[in-house]
């Protein structure tokens, strides 16, 4: 039985899980120096285990959108299984050496990721009448955060990046293990939807709704092109100056993804519309 029956109680209750279920996003970037070398992997090699989980992502968010997966499964139940998917997926990095099954499970994670993260925003969303944006600049400062949780896990761990596997593996499931049980849809659902690809066109037609998702999308280009390669940019620099400190490395990057995800940083101002001409608070 859910626990939460708030809007500010189950605010509370999915920010601590979001904190959890996104921590498979980077978990192969954050360990990648190591891999790389475990794996003897090309560059090449390494781009591809890196922008795996994205094309994942884009191909599961677009496969729930033609399948209405989101309408035929409830929120809190589609994201419990989505986690458990992604994380198994992730520790299928522990049995292999290959790049291209490396590459393969990294897929796989962001297919499942993208059955996590915006049915969360979509949950909180029916809990919000007044103060919705707000909500959801809060719910993604959290899952900004999350994303950061495999370099901190990293640095903690002693750089063995099977631990950080794991772990994060463990965190994703316990997400969603816990927004199943504590957390219900609110008083303000949305009605069930069809796919119809001739609204694709009508969509497109609209300057504002055209204008919104092209900034969206080079927004997160050039967001996640940074947060993937945040390490081994400042790893490099450490190197030019004599320094060696891989742990210092990958606390600061998860400074990185904190910093985004504060109160004043880009992700929370985007969802709350205090940037340019983002989507409205109420």
């Amino acid at each position: 039985m859910a626990l939460c029956r708030t809007p500010r109680g189950t605010l509370a209750a999915l920010t601590a899980t979001a904190l959890l279920f996104m921590s498979t996003w980077f978990s192969a970037t954050a360990v990648i120096p190591q891999v790389r070398v475990e794996w003897q992997l090309s560059a090449e090699a390494v781009a591809w285990m890196t922008i795996a989980v994205q094309w994942g992502f884009v191909t599961g968010a677009l496969f729930s959108a033609a399948f209405t997966v989101a309408d035929a499964v409830a929120p809190t139940r589609l994201i419990f299984l989505c986690s458990i998917g992604a994380a198994s997926a992730n520790l299928l990095l522990l049995v292999t050496g290959d790049a291209a099954f490396g590459a393969t499970a990294r897929f796989a994670t962001g297919f499942f990721i993208a059955g996590i993260y915006p049915p969360a925003l979509k949950l909180i969303s029916t809990w919000y009448r007044q103060g919705r944006g707000t909500a959801l600049g809060v719910l993604v400062a959290a899952l900004s955060v999350s994303q950061g949780v495999p370099h901190l896990v990293n640095g903690l761990g002693g750089l063995d990046w099977r631990t950080v596997i794991v772990t994060t593996s463990v965190l994703t499931v316990a997400g969603g293990a816990i927004t199943v049980i504590v957390v219900r849809e609110g008083p303000f659902p949305f009605p069930g939807a069809v796919f119809d690809p001739r609204q694709v066109r009508a969509l497109l037609r609209d300057r504002g709704t055209r204008l919104a998702m092209i900034g969206y999308l080079c927004h997160m280009w050039e967001l996640y092109a940074m947060w993937a390669w945040f390490l081994v940019f400042f790893t490099a620099a450490m190197h030019r100056r004599g320094l060696d400190d891989p742990a210092m490395a990958a606390y600061v990057t998860f400074a990185v993804f904190v910093v985004g995800g504060s109160p004043t940083g880009p992700a929370v101002r985007w969802v709350t519309g205090s940037v340019g001409s983002g989507p409205p608070s109420g």
